[in-house]
This record gives structure tokens, C-alpha cells and sequence, in this order.
């Protein structure tokens, strides 16, 4: 697992992009972009840089495929310009744009309902202190806020598979394992807001997340209203109230997380997933999974030698490799995305692995 920030560092960075960004709704016909660098005029409004995310997201809404876009940027930024400008114009949309730090960090949509960082910080750090969960790790990037939360009091051990013997063709079988909570949150249109329990085994630091058993809060909301190309996106009342219940239900699940209910049910997936052997040549399974699940060939190669080394062939033993490749991930957010995809191992339906595990 990465480490990020600490706790005090990423609450001081929360403070201060709230205080910094800026949101606007307004039509794509008063957005320009320059002809010489990558820069987006809002009418009235100023002159902004564009982040790497929301670059993509403006190829998306005027339907420029990221590869010719990123051609015309990097060699062609004049014909690039005059793409964006006369899409813009011809077929019109409002959308939000949030910015931040003088660049725009988002083109969402004019539904898009900010449910910001600040706020969720506010919702969920009170309940962090009271229950005695530890931040084990904690990062903000370009495009997400994550907290990695352990539950010291949720301490399992898996027992060693029925009719195997610990050392007997196989290195190492006592697993400890401990509860986790991940919450993470995009600002910028990249994920829902979401709260996933995990587990955490302390021998080799590995976090991995379960979806199955979590909450997401998609961001959407109602359609901004009004006439004016340009106008400052408010937070009113009506907002707030809105919100509030989205951050009760928030302090709910956190809560329900840390009881030993969820952790007693992934427990049992675990078990169960140390008996489901792979059977399959261990190359060729990995070849399979790294296809599907987009690895590259750094990752397949780190993948594999965490199988091998893992202990045990089985679907709890790619799961514990897959994790482990988290913590060699060069970014914080592919790392969480590991641990994620870890999680989706153990939650494969039974035929889907069959199929993975039997691969010749």
C-alpha cells in the first residue's frame, strides 16, 4: 500500500482547494480555445491552463477521438484550436467547468452534482476519531480524494484450507487479516463517491477492496437553470438540504463498515476463495487476466512473479498478487486500482473464474 499524505497534509490541501476553486456553468459557444497553447477562454471570466483529465473530458463532449486531439495538441495546436472553437459553436451544450489554481480541472455536465471533498471530509472525519480507525494511508490527486482506513478491532485469521497441511506444497498458509475502509471521491467527473470495505494483511501490507459490499453516489443532479452564457455556479439552500441527507447516508454506511458483520461475510468469500485451486498452467492464467483487465507488460511481469510467490495457487493467491503488484505501481490512483481490481478477483462469479483458472 502507498503511503500518500498525512492525515494533517491532506485535510490542510482539502482547506485550501476549497477556498481556491471556482465553478461556472456555462455554454460551449463562450468557451474558446487559443491558437498557439493549450489555453480555454470563458467569456467575462478569464484565461485558463487545462489539465491532462479535462482535456479528455472536452474531446469527449465535442466527439474528438484523444488520439486525433492529442496529435493536433502536441503538432497541430492552430487546427486543434479551430476544431474545439467551430464544434463548440456549431453544436451547442451547456456544461459545468470547475476550476482550479488558474486550470480547468473538469468539463462535466450541466447535471453534474458536485459532491465536493470538503464536505465529505467534514461528514466523515468525526466518525474516523470517535471509532478508533486508523488512517493507514491517505493521498488527493489530480482527479481523486482517497481515505484507507484500518479497523484494528476486526481481526481474522483464515484457516488453512480443508485437506492441506501448511508447508506441505505450498510455503506459507496463516493469514491474518484485518478490516479496511476505503473512501474515495472525484471532484472532477472521474468516479462516483464511494465507500468500500476491504482487508488488509499486515505481513505484506496488502489492501484490497470489495465493491460488492460498498455504496456509490453517482454525481447527478438536477439541470442547472438559467439563461446567461456564463454564470458562477452557487451553492444555494436548497443545495445544502439536498446534500444533507446524501451525507447521512455517507456517516450510515462508514458506520456499517466498522461492523463485524461486513467483515465476518468477506471473511467467508476469502475462505472459500483459498479452496477454488488454480489448475491452469499459472503463465497462461495471467496472460489471460492481464488482457482483460488491461495490464501492461511491466504488470503482467510483476504479476506473475507475485503468483508464484504468493504461497498458493489458488483464487486467494491471485488476489494477494494482484494487490501486492499495488504497491510497485509507479501513481497513487493505479495503485488504488489495483487494490480494487484484487477485490474484483474474489468477487468473480464462480463460472467466470472457472474459466480463468483452467486456462491451459
Amino acid at each position: 500500500m502507498k503511503t500518500g499524505k498525512s492525515l494533517g497534509e491532506l485535510v490542510q490541501e482539502i482547506e485550501r482547494r476549497h477556498a481556491e476553486k471556482h465553478d461556472y456553468i456555462a455554454e460551449s459557444s463562450a468557451i474558446t480555445m487559443d491558437n498557439d497553447r493549450p489555453q480555454i477562454a470563458i467569456r467575462g471570466t478569464g484565461n485558463f491552463g487545462i489539465t491532462n483529465h479535462a482535456k479528455r473530458q472536452l474531446a469527449e463532449k465535442l466527439g474528438i477521438p484523444a488520439v486525433y486531439f492529442d496529435k493536433l495538441a502536441e503538432k497541430h495546436p492552430a487546427l486543434l484550436a479551430e476544431n474545439v472553437n467551430e464544434l463548440a459553436r456549431r453544436e451547442p451544450s451547456r456544461m459545468m467547468v470547475r476550476t482550479l489554481d488558474g486550470d480547468i480541472r473538469a468539463f462535466l455536465s450541466d447535471r453534474y452534482r458536485p459532491l465536493d471533498n470538503f464536505d465529505l471530509a467534514d461528514a466523515v472525519l468525526p466518525i474516523i476519531n470517535e471509532s478508533g480507525a486508523k488512517v493507514e494511508s491517505c493521498e488527493i490527486t489530480e482527479t481523486k480524494l482517497y481515505l484507507k482506513l484500518l479497523l484494528p478491532w476486526l481481526d481474522r485469521e483464515l484457516p488453512v484450507p480443508e485437506g492441506l497441511k501448511m508447508g506441505v506444497g505450498h510455503t506459507f498458509f496463516v493469514r491474518r487479516i484485518i478490516g479496511a475502509v476505503t473512501i474515495s471521491n472525484s471532484e472532477v467527473g472521474n468516479g462516483a463517491l464511494s465507500i468500500n470495505p476491504g482487508i488488509f494483511e499486515r505481513q505484506c501490507t496488502n489492501l484490497a477492496t470489495f465493491k460488492d459490499e460498498g455504496y456509490g453516489k453517482l454525481h447527478v443532479g438536477k439541470k442547472a437553470e438559467g439563461d446567461d452564457p456564463v454564470s458562477k455556479y452557487l451553492t444555494d439552500e436548497t443545495k445544502r438540504l439536498d446534500d444533507a441527507a446524501v451525507w447521512a447516508k455517507v456517516r450510515d454506511v462508514v458506520r456499517a463498515t466498522m461492523d463485524g458483520r461486513v467483515m465476518d461475510s468477506i471473511t467467508q468469500k476469502l475462505v472459500d476463495a483459498r479452496g477454488d485451486a488454480i489448475v491452469g498452467n499459472p503463465v497462461k492464467v495471467v496472460e489471460v487476466f492481464a488482457k482483460r483487465n488491461g495490464l501492461s507488460d511491466g504488470e503482467k511481469g510483476g504479476l506473475l512473479k507475485h503468483l508464484t510467490g504468493s504461497g498458493e495457487m489458488t483464487r486467494y493467491g491471485l488476489q494477494w498478487a494482484v494487490t501486492r503488484l499495488a504497491g510497485d505501481a509507479d501513481s497513487y490512483d493505479r495503485a488504488s486500482d489495483l487494490e480494487r481490481l484484487g477485490g474484483q478477483v474474489i468477487e468473480l462469479p464462480k463460472r467466470d473464474w472457472q474459466v480463468l483458472a483452467e486456462a491451459a
